[in-house]
């Protein structure tokens, strides 16, 4: 009796335990797709998982991953958002040997983890990495991708990726599908390939549109459709110019007519302006601003 109450209290441990083999079996990916890109943006390969959970999984789920510790923090730990936007998750690291636990809780089964690598190996001008997977969680169906750095040649690899494909950023990709891996399952492979200089493929990228431009793109009008609003455009434009020289034309007679009559109306009487003034009746000569005069009393003419 004593023998079966310890076993049963060691079961319950086991199953409460959050490292109990039931909490790690329970996670499981239904896709992960692996992209390694040599010398894409930095002079390190950087490494994409692209992880789906399975449907079996509960939400919100907690997940556990193993990146390489010499990668040192992840460039990304990611959920897809039900609009498809990419959302930073919160996690915590711990340090397991040659590997970083990475542990976080999800509300969507979508995932995207990125790291960069730094130990991608240079002899001369070949130049090789070693890729492994960490063997956790279990997962249904596997893809590898390698992206060839834009001005290598002969890549190479210890296990077949497929030949090589050149898509529509322009680069070549070789991609094979790896099938189920089961849980605790590592399996890796080495790639190189011959490269004389140290230009990154990512700084070569032209921005692309996610698809073709048509007539049809949202947000694009025919000529047409613009042509009403070109019209009321240039009307606008022509009534602004033609104010502007009304008002210009109209505001400058009247200031010359102003300065006219300030030039004529100075503080010296009209009289004197128009030179001596002599009295019709007698002939005396008349003082500035006498209106009458002063001899006989002969009222001035202008």
């Amino acid at each position: 009796m004593k023998m079966r109450w310890a076993l049963l209290v060691v079961l319950v441990l086991s199953l409460l335990s959050p490292g109990g083999a039931r909490a790690q079996g329970s996670l499981e990916f239904e896709t992960v797709r692996v992209a390694i890109w040599p010398e894409y943006d930095r002079p390190d390969v950087l490494v994409l998982y692209y992880i789906t959970l399975s449907d079996a999984v509960s939400l919100p789920a907690e997940v556990s991953f193993l990146i390489p510790q010499a990668a040192g923090k992840p460039h990304a730990v990611a959920m897809k958002d039900v609009d498809g936007t990419l959302v930073d998750l919160t996690y915590d690291s711990a340090q397991e040997g040659e590997w970083t636990r990475l542990s976080f809780t999800t509300p969507t089964p979508d995932l995207q983890i990125e790291y960069y690598d730094p130990r991608l190996t240079t002899e001369g001008s070949t130049r090789s990495f070693a890729y492994a997977w960490p063997g956790s969680p279990a997962v249904k169906n596997m893809i590898v991708q390698v992206q060839q750095p834009l001005t290598a040649a002969n890549m190479q690899f210890d296990r077949s990726l497929g030949s090589g494909q050149v898509l529509d950023d322009g680069l070549t990709y070789y991609q094979t599908t790896i099938g189920a891996v089961p849980q605790g399952t590592r399996f890796g492979f080495t790639l190189s390939y011959e490269k004389n200089d140290n230009t990154l493929s990512g700084s070569q990228q032209e921005v692309q549109p996610a698809q073709p431009i048509t007539s049809q793109t949202a947000g694009r009008q025919s000529f047409s459709e613009r042509l009403p609003f070109l019209l009321l455009g240039a009307a606008g434009l022509l009534l602004i110019v033609g104010g502007v020289i009304w008002y210009w034309q109209s505001g400058r007679r009247p200031k010359a007519q102003a300065r006219a009559r300030h030039s004529r109306s100075a503080d010296v009487p009209a009289s004197e302006a128009d030179g001596p003034v002599y009295c019709s009746q007698c002939g005396k000569r008349a003082a500035s601003g006498d209106l009458f005069c002063r001899t006989c009393g002969t009222r001035l003419r202008g």
